[in-house]
């Protein structure tokens, strides 16, 4: 038995070498994709007032109940729909989330300006503290200066 340092001898190595050399030549070619459909339910529906109603008859047929916030946003969403297919260029009516996320950006963007102003004030008065102390000492400084010269 040879070592595991050792070299293996050129026919050892030939012979490795046609076998991995027969196998990179097989060709593997990928799997066809199947197609799968995103929904099995049938036939999906961009019509959101039809869409809204088979959510409604499934929901009714299972018997189960449907939350009021949900059925509020579907049938603002389908009056949205219906509204831009009788007249595309009119502008979409504005929610009650709409009116709610303005006024709460409004509010905060207030409420950031007014803590700004807060922040810029502390700052002067600082400055101005700071200014004032130098303003001390140069004064201080300069009456010593005369009295020095009186003195003298």
């Amino acid at each position: 038995m040879a070592s595991a340092f050792e070299r293996p001898s050129p026919d050892v190595l030939a012979s490795r070498s046609q076998r991995f050399k027969a196998e990179a030549k097989i060709v593997r070619s990928l799997p066809a994709p199947k197609k799968v459909m995103a929904w099995t339910g049938g036939k999906v529906t961009s019509n959101k007032g039809e869409a809204l109603a088979k959510f409604l008859a499934r929901k009714a047929e299972l018997g189960e109940r449907v939350d009021p916030k949900l059925l509020k946003n579907a049938v603002r969403a389908t009056a949205e729909a219906a509204q831009v297919a009788v007249d595309p260029e009119a502008p979409p009516s504005p929610t009650d989330a709409d009116a709610r996320r303005k006024k709460k950006a409004a509010r905060s963007a207030a409420k950031a300006a007014k803590k700004m102003l807060k922040v810029e004030k502390k700052a002067l008065k600082r400055a101005s503290k700071e200014l004032s102390k130098a303003a001390k000492k140069n004064l201080k400084r300069s009456q010593k200066r005369a009295e020095k010269k009186n003195a003298l």
